[in-house]
């Protein structure tokens, strides 16, 4: 049986950590002809099944989509990383982190918390008071990150309490 995804939430957008990028960086909102590059992305963070095709199908053609709400990381002329502000249909009134991704030759340098930083900076100005995300259990360095960003986890299914703890124990943080 497949397990649902975790659920974290940040109750408000005040303090937001402030965003520090290393020289040579810089996050820039999406530009059309992105969506190969953040295929790339996707494949290597999430899935192999990612391509340019899906990128437009699942943000751009999406009646939330608006192009300054996606953040794209870069070095130089390359696509580093991405991050979107999205508002779901699961949780209408309540801003979204949502596919925070650092292309693997690019991370332990905190692009992902600056990222996030942006893209709640971004939910602030949309008048979202609060965030949420969804992730997976496996995600340790994402969620390293979540709880940097001010995330905390919420049990909306009886197995969360349990996964919450053995996640927690793994990155030896705090209980629930």
């Amino acid at each position: 049986m497949e397990q649902t995804q975790l659920i974290m939430v940040r109750k408000n957008l005040e303090d937001i950590p402030p965003t520090h990028l290393p020289k040579g960086y810089l996050i820039r909102s999406y530009e059309d002809g992105d969506h190969e590059a953040l295929a790339g992305v996707f494949q290597e963070c999430f899935d192999p099944g990612w391509s340019g095709d899906r990128v437009l199908k699942t943000f751009v053609e999406d009646s939330a989509w608006s192009p300054y709400r996606m953040c794209v990381l870069c070095r130089g002329g390359e696509v580093a990383g991405t991050a979107t502000a999205w508002e779901s249909r699961q949780r209408p009134g309540h801003g979204m982190l949502h596919y925070l991704a650092i292309l693997p030759t690019h991370r332990g340098k905190h692009l992902g918390v600056s990222l996030g930083a942006r893209v709640l900076d971004l939910l602030r100005g949309m008048g979202y008071a609060d965030a949420w995300l969804s992730t997976d259990d496996f995600r340790l360095p994402a969620i390293h990150t979540y709880f940097a960003l001010g995330f905390e986890p919420v049990c909306t299914e009886k197995s969360h309490a349990e996964r919450w703890e053995i996640v927690r124990h793994k990155l030896n943080v705090g209980s629930v």
